[in-house]
């Protein structure tokens, strides 16, 4: 049996079932003075903002069918930090020579952060060969790929969703299913008049919180911000129906203006009641759902 360092090791992890969801960040995995580790207990740093990263590793460890008879006994140590943290730790210490974390949880709009001075190339594993035998099945490999090496996996598809409180549709007598967006919209005046409830937000904060929830909206009307051409579509028919929506819900009352969307002023809304539905990916049951009103779990 071949003698393998933590580098190595970490880089057969995916064929060994656990490199396929998050980007393995390896600045100090290749220390020569590190004992090569032919196998048996393996701790896997993980640096990330995301709980469900954690909890998917500590489970993947555990699953005896991603682990495929490793000889290798894996336990993951998570560091809990905001997303711009993790990229900012990350190059700091690999700047000092310090103790990068093994795998790190990326937030998509911090990944340019590493795509320029070859940062990404020394920071991370590039996945060429992992992502190989999977063709075009993959989704979003362009976001975080740096001269067509990507680096790391996009571990949801963040599909949109309209999340509601289903007691409060029944009170307000809101049907679970309309036909159209502008009767979606009455209901949403209604309520926000008659019991100061809203059914969705719009967000008035940074601007890629902006850009987001426009794009959702305009993503379900069936356009997008460019045409299959590449050429900038902001002004389509499409686009403009998205803006005349929102702004008539903001100013009725059935869309709630917030400055972040997942900050202490919608947690407020989610818990009083006052925001009764909202438009977001699915990832949003666990961000803002279980972490600001789990009281509501079943509702």
């Amino acid at each position: 049996m071949t003698e393998i360092s933590r580098r190595s090791l970490l880089r057969a992890a995916g064929g060994a079932g656990l490199g396929l969801l998050a980007a393995p960040a390896l600045a100090a995995c290749g220390s020569s003075s590190a004992a090569p580790l032919r196998s048996g207990h393996a701790t896997i740093s993980l640096w990330t903002h995301d709980p469900g990263y954690i909890k998917a590793f500590q489970d993947a460890t555990k699953d005896t069918r991603l682990m495929r008879g490793s000889r290798f006994d894996y336990s993951v140590k998570p560091t809990i930090a905001a997303g711009s943290d993790v990229v900012t730790r990350m190059m700091a210490q690999a700047v000092a020579d310090g103790d990068t974390p093994d795998l790190a949880g990326l937030i998509v709009d911090q990944f340019p952060r590493v795509m320029n001075a070859r940062i990404a190339e020394n920071l991370f594993v590039g996945l060429s060969d992992t992502v190989r035998p999977f063709g075009d099945d993959l989704l979003k490999l362009a976001p975080y790929s740096v001269d067509k090496v990507p680096y790391a996996l996009d571990s949801d598809n963040s599909i949109t969703v309209l999340y509601y409180r289903q007691d409060l549709f029944d009170t307000y007598k809101v049907p679970e299913a309309v036909e159209t967006w502008e009767e979606f919209l009455e209901h949403g005046e209604r309520l926000a008049k008659d019991h100061k409830t809203s059914i969705g937000m719009v967000s008035t904060g940074d601007n890629g919180a902006i850009v987001n929830g426009f794009n959702q909206f305009l993503l379900q009307r069936g356009g997008g911000f460019f045409n299959a051409a590449g050429e900038l579509t902001l002004d389509s028919p499409e686009a403009l129906e998205v803006l005349e929506f929102m702004t008539r819900g903001v100013r009725s009352g059935a869309l709630l203006a917030l400055p972040d969307p997942y900050g202490a002023a919608c947690a407020a809304a989610l818990k009083s009641g006052r925001l009764a539905a909202t438009a977001m990916p699915n990832w949003y049951n666990a961000y803002g759902l279980q972490a600001n009103v789990p009281d509501q779990k079943g509702r």
